[in-house]
């Protein structure tokens, strides 16, 4: 999971720790203010990878 919000920074995306319960914080696009929300302890590291993945390919093709 740390590598896909490392990905996501370097592909230009916002990583914002924010701590507020269950929540980690948000991955969020630069472009158009969509954020995805990270879990602090999510069920499956590897789920939750492939969903920042997915978020950042699929605003990278919309606003790319």
């Amino acid at each position: 999971m740390a590598k896909a919000l490392r990905e996501a920074e370097k592909a230009g995306f916002e990583v914002k720790e924010v701590h507020n319960g269950h929540v980690w914080g948000y991955v969020i696009c630069c472009a158009c203010g969509d954020r995805d929300r990270v879990d602090c302890t999510p069920r499956s590291a590897d789920n939750a990878a492939k969903r920042i993945n997915d978020f950042v390919r699929k605003h990278t093709k919309r606003h790319g």
